[in-house]
C-alpha cells in the first residue's frame, strides 16, 4: 500500500513541478541549441504566459500541427508571440505558421545540462 502512495506522490509532483527537461531535436537552433543537446528548462504557467520577453529561448507548440518546438521569441503582437529560429535556413517558424497564441508556451528554456562532445 506505501509502495501505490509514493508512486502517486512522484507522479502528481512531476506533473505539477516547474521544471521540465527537454531534449533538442533538429538544426533550427544551431549554433545556439544543438540536436541532441539536454535543456533545463522553467515550465509557465498559465498566470505568467503574458511575460514571455523577446529574446529569449521558450518550448511551444506549433499551432498548424501541435508538434513541440524551441526558438527564439521575436516579437509580440497583439498579444500573440512570433517566433523565429536561430538557424533560419532550417527553421520552420512563425514565418510559416503565423503567430502564436500564448496558452501554447510551455517553458523558457534556461541553460544546455548536457551537449555531445563533436
Amino acid at each position: 500500500m506505501n509502495t501505490i502512495w509514493i508512486i502517486f506522490l512522484i507522479v502528481v509532483s512531476l506533473r505539477f513541478f516547474p521544471i521540465a527537461i527537454v531534449k533538442a531535436r533538429g538544426t533550427s537552433m544551431h549554433p545556439a541549441i544543438q540536436h541532441g543537446d539536454i535543456l533545463f528548462s522553467a515550465r509557465i504557467f498559465s498566470y505568467e504566459k503574458h511575460k514571455c520577453k523577446p529574446g529569449h529561448i521558450y518550448v511551444y507548440r506549433r499551432p498548424d500541427d501541435r508538434k513541440f518546438v524551441i526558438s527564439r521569441l521575436k516579437g509580440i503582437s497583439e498579444g500573440e508571440y512570433y517566433f523565429e529560429g536561430d538557424n533560419k535556413d532550417e527553421s520552420y517558424d512563425s514565418r510559416y505558421y503565423g503567430l502564436v497564441d500564448p496558452k501554447n508556451v510551455i517553458a523558457e528554456v534556461n541553460g544546455i545540462l548536457y551537449r555531445k562532445k563533436s
